[in-house]
């Protein structure tokens, strides 16, 4: 079994059992009182959570890398816990349904509530977990690179957020050379704006870089060959 796949699979396996605890929890929490958690309450809850896990698998919400894109996947796998749940919520109004399952609506709706809070912890400390630890472990005896940007728009805080944030790719970000006046001499996250462009040979050297990233999309053909002269 490859990593990806055991990561995916972990990621499953835990959603199932928390599923499954959450809801016994809500049970307790609402009703107070144990034997109300019979062999057909937790028949029922073993198959609703194999079914949240089954769809979570058939949408790719487990194929997210949840280093990216956090709000954006967090939302879409969110939306599809709560739709099944409100599709079992209103399987659970039918008497006959609601007598061999042993739930209420009232379960649901504080099964609702704690999903919603674990699927945030979770999915946000994973977030932490991939971005900050796991991707600078095994990196901490790597020399970083020193590094300049140049470009201080939007696409070069963008690729400082990207390399800067992470050892993964050995980038040291010390700087910014931009042309633009009203930028020279600002900081971006913490890292001062060198200029102007022309003088990247002597900011280079001065800030001890030993590598250049150009961050202008706008830049041509011309401009990127004259900078890299």
């Amino acid at each position: 079994m490859n990593k990806k796949l055991l990561y995916n699979v972990g990621i499953a396996l835990g959603d199932f059992i928390a599923f499954i605890l959450i809801s016994i929890l809500g049970a307790l929490l609402i009703t107070k009182d144990p034997a109300n958690l019979n062999k057909g309450f937790i028949l029922t809850t073993l198959v609703i959570s194999l079914i949240k896990v089954g769809v979570g698998f058939i949408l790719g919400t487990y194929k997210y890398l949840w280093m990216y894109s956090i709000r954006r996947n967090l939302t879409k796998l969110i939306i599809m816990i709560l739709c099944l749940d409100l599709i079992f919520l209103v399987l659970s109004l039918v008497p006959y349904i609601s007598k061999y399952t042993g739930y209420k609506d009232t379960i649901y709706v504080a099964m609702m509530l704690m999903e919603f809070a674990y699927l945030v912890i979770t999915r946000f400390a994973m977030s932490i977990y991939f971005t900050y630890f796991y991707k600078a472990k095994g990196k901490n005896n790597k020399e970083l690179v020193r590094t300049v940007i140049i470009g201080a728009g939007s696409a070069g805080a963008m690729v400082q957020t990207e390399l800067g944030r992470t050892k993964e790719f050995g980038y040291k970000i010390v700087g910014f050379v931009d042309d633009s006046k009203d930028k020279i001499g600002t900081l971006i996250n913490g890292v001062k704006v060198y200029g102007p462009i022309i003088n990247i040979n002597e900011i280079a050297k001065k800030l001890e870089a030993k590598r250049i990233v150009i961050a202008i999309p706008s830049a041509g053909i011309a401009k990127i060959k004259e900078i890299t002269n």
